[in-house]
């Protein structure tokens, strides 16, 4: 019997399904049933369950018989969209494959799943009302209730008396402050562009990573987002964006020191006349880029297609139009735009590579290549005896194993030894098929 476990941590930290405290309890629960693990998938994205790469995989792993059952440690970790998770206990039913709870034991799609998937769901209706109610408080008080933006720490206070909800301090922190007063000063003081800038932080990823990538790799996505942010001046700005699948605050846009609002608490990062510097100068380059429709576009046919011949990274028109000069705008290495690379390789020009790659194309098509027999490609594989001996060895022991489960539920009321037997044959098997 194969079998899958599901992991998912939504915010990294929690100690009550942390995937150490997750694997641990599946591994126990297939233990107990006499189930061994031959998969684990997790993920940490929020929202949907049909997008999460772990349900992506542990779905293709059934659909392709690799997996027979599938545990979790609560049936919240699948999801908390009811009919979602309906829909996933359906079409895991119509394969045979159970899905299993170390907390709540089997998930039907019947009234008991339903029920719990209704439960996991009102658990979300309810954390966002609170959390839509709680947040513009905290934004009058003059603390920013958000993710902590880079450049700040947040800190305990000490000395003070214990409060159950203390929030807590956000300071400037001592590695990632000083590159962001520097990022604003070349920027609005020393007028580098934003290219250059990023191609100065990838200089110096080994020490200031980007936090918010796995790579630690800048992009002019982020910084532009860093110099918008009004956080760094001291000022709170909450309520511009509505998001929320369940609820969102609809009132106005709070602001620091306006209306009730009172002055926020953390440390301006960024002094005044350097923040209008900055903003000044982003507000004169958005007035300078023209807008852009598709109306009228020459397609870039081969945008991400091509291969830079300088540091092999995928290749796109400059300044994404494709009605540019004579010959259209050219192809140029895309980590070179984006700042990411100093690479010096000369662009294509977009007439040219689009004309070139259609000719090879009607070339091809016109005189087919026909492929050679796979006999006369693929070498013989030399250890298929030895596969075909090792898979016959693992069927058998995945017969005794099923042989044994059907004879210990045939036991009415085992005794002790019996049950360590069993266990003991099960671990066996489990290492000879592993």
């Amino acid at each position: 019997m194969r079998h899958a476990g599901g992991l998912r941590e939504s915010d990294p930290g929690q100690s009550q399904y942390s995937p150490i405290t997750q694997h641990e309890k599946i591994v126990a629960a297939m233990s107990k049933n006499g189930h061994f693990l031959s998969c684990i998938d997790g993920d940490e994205r929020k929202g949907h369950i049909a997008a999460r790469r772990g349900y992506q995989n542990i779905k293709a792993r059934v659909e392709a018989g690799l997996t027979t059952a599938v545990y979790v440690v609560h049936s919240s970790r699948l999801g908390r969209d009811a009919s979602e998770r309906m829909t996933l206990s359906r079409e895991l039913r119509k394969l045979g494959v159970p899905i299993y709870s170390v907390q709540q034991g089997e998930l039907k799609d019947d009234l008991v799943g339903g029920v719990y998937a209704l439960m996991d769901q009102q658990f979300s209706v309810d954390l966002a009302f609170k959390i839509k109610n709680a947040l513009p408080q905290a934004v009058k008080a003059g603390q920013y209730p958000a993710r902590t933006p880079l450049g700040y720490k947040r800190i305990w206070p000490e000395g003070q008396p214990y409060k159950r909800k203390q929030p807590a301090l956000m300071v400037i922190d001592e590695h990632y402050g000083p590159l962001v007063q520097q990022v604003f000063a070349t920027y609005g003081v020393e007028r580098w562009t934003m290219r250059s800038i990023v191609r100065w932080l990838n200089g110096q990823v080994a020490t200031y990573p980007n936090p918010d990538s796995p790579s630690g790799i800048w992009t002019i996505e982020r910084l532009s987002r860093i110099l918008r942010n009004p956080i760094y001046s001291g000022q709170i700005v909450w309520g511009k964006t509505k998001s929320g699948y369940y609820d969102h605050y609809e009132g106005e846009v709070l602001r620091s020191d306006e209306g009730d609002c009172g002055p926020s608490r953390h440390p301006p990062l960024i002094d005044d006349e350097t923040w209008k510097a900055v903003q000044m100068r982003l507000q004169h380059e958005d007035q300078r880029r023209p807008p852009r429709t598709r109306r009228g576009r020459t397609p870039a046919l081969l945008s991400g297609f091509l291969v830079c011949a300088g540091c092999g990274s995928h290749m796109h028109t400059k300044g994404g139009s494709a009605d540019q000069g004579r010959h259209g705008a050219p192809y140029v290495c895309g980590a070179r735009g984006r700042g990411q690379s100093d690479c010096r390789a000369p662009g294509c020009v977009l007439a040219l590579a689009n004309d070139a790659v259609l000719r090879e194309v009607s070339r091809l098509r016109g005189t087919p290549w026909p492929p050679p027999p796979l006999e006369t490609t693929i070498p013989p594989d030399p250890h298929a005896a030895e596969r075909a001996a090792i898979e016959a060895q693992i069927a058998a022991a995945k017969r005794e194993v099923d042989r044994n489960i059907k004879l210990l539920k045939l036991l009415e009321d085992p005794d002790k030894e019996t049950l360590d037997g069993f266990r003991r044959d099960n671990r066996r098997l489990a290492d000879e098929i592993a």
